[in-house]
């Protein structure tokens, strides 16, 4: 298959650059050339070597020029092309100087049989060049991305071989510096109860390649205890894998305000608890009691006990206590509501419950729990009554002194 090749000739003497480009084109060579003959014209070509030529060819020996000071003049542009001295006599001790100087081979004008495969391999030699001059180049790229990545992520970055020892921290914890972490085993900066469940996770990946998760504490110099959480990802290199890449996020301030949360619930809990009379809150949507304290009856902290009176609205036990149903009037209205109904305790007798229930909105503004308290009034109620009885008869005794007074 035809090969096309562009070619800058440096010769004085036309009929041997012809000669060369005839053995080239005999070799599969389809040549576009150009000859130069003085040092003017060579300058004036390399200026554009770089796209319009693939190739080189010089003579060692011109008029007024020779071919090293050309290669001196080649070398000093730091042009990617292939350099090939062609003379009729070249000894051993220049021809090693032109190679040292830059030269990427020579042939001799009475062996131009060995000029095809000079330049053929100096093409080859040419692209394998700029193969890894991009490959480096994509390292290059790969690893500025990855600096920029790690410089200005907010997680701590690290590098594990696949003995677990760091070999890359963006940064150190606080207190270290990063000369003590490189080289050092992970488990010297976790807590110690926790390395053999850590070490158990890495090592997994390590063997199955799959990412995973883990959470650790780092202790600090002054004592402070930071919590991590961290993603685990297998560095595979070829199909292997050679390490582990660790980002772990600090979220110590969520620890503390989960203990905080679980620590105000406890206190929370602890109030309702001690409340002598029955508390209880309601899930508006399913009417089901999600919390409640001993004087309602039951534990709904840790059942989720159906409400009969709230679910079909009759007064109906509960785990041995009625409720009465405020229940539609708070969702209905969103306001505060109360409810009253008679309960015969366990001797059978009557008591009066008041149910004051009182809405809670969620972010859309809806009604999505009830909060209940119930009261015993039986002995309020018959205070109003006997005081209504009682302001009866005074009514009814001064009528009739009236009357008496009137007649």
């Amino acid at each position: 298959m035809a090969v096309p090749l562009r070619l800058l000739v440096l010769e004085d003497n036309r009929d041997d650059a012809e000669l060369a480009i005839a053995t080239l084109e005999k070799a599969g060579y389809v040549c576009r050339w150009e000859r130069v003959e003085s040092e003017a014209g060579f300058v004036a070509s390399l200026a554009r070597a770089g796209t319009d030529y693939d190739l080189i060819l010089a003579d060692y020996r011109l008029p007024a020029f020779d071919g090293l000071t050309a290669l001196k003049l080649f070398v000093e542009r730091d042009l990617d092309l292939p350099f090939i001295l062609v003379s009729g006599v070249l000894g051993e001790e220049l021809a090693i100087e032109s190679l040292k100087a830059g030269a990427t081979d020579y042939v001799l004008k009475d062996r131009l049989s060995r000029l095809a495969p000079v330049v053929e391999r100096a093409l080859r030699e040419r692209d394998e060049k700029r193969e890894r001059r991009r490959a480096q180049e994509t390292v290059r790229e790969s690893e500025a991305r990855w600096r920029s990545l790690t410089e200005n992520s907010p997680d701590r970055i690290t590098t594990l071989d696949r003995e677990l020892r760091i070999e890359f921290a963006n940064r150190p914890p606080p207190g270290i510096i990063v000369d003590e972490l490189i080289g050092s085993c992970l488990y010297e900066w976790v807590a110690v109860e926790r390395w053999s469940e850590i070490k158990t996770t890495l090592e997994q990946v390590l063997r199955s390649g799959e990412p995973a998760r883990f959470s650790f504490t780092y202790e600090t110099p002054d004592g402070r205890s930071i919590y991590y959480e961290a993603h685990v990802a297998p560095r595979i290199l070829r199909g292997e894998v050679i390490g582990l890449t660790v980002s772990s996020r600090d979220v110590s301030a969520r620890v503390e305000a989960q203990r905080e949360a679980r620590a105000r619930h406890e206190f929370i809990l602890t109030v309702i608890e001690s409340l002598t009379h029955p508390f209880y809150v309601v899930d508006v949507h399913d009417r089901t009691i999600v919390l409640a304290n001993s004087a309602a009856g039951f534990d709904g902290r840790s059942e989720r006990a159906t409400c009969y009176a709230l679910t079909h609205g009759r007064n109906e036990p509960c785990a041995g206590v009625e409720h009465p149903c405020p229940l539609a009037e708070v969702v209905a209205t969103g306001r505060p509501a109360m409810a009253e109904h008679v309960h015969y305790d366990s001797e059978g007798n009557a008591r009066i419950v008041q149910v004051c229930g009182y809405p809670v909105l969620d972010q859309q503004g809806n009604v999505a729990q009830m909060i209940a308290y119930a009261l015993d009034v039986t002995e309020r109620r018959q205070a109003e009554r006997e005081r209504e009885a009682l302001m009866a008869e005074v009514g009814a005794h001064a009528q009739r002194v009236q009357q008496l007074i009137n007649s």
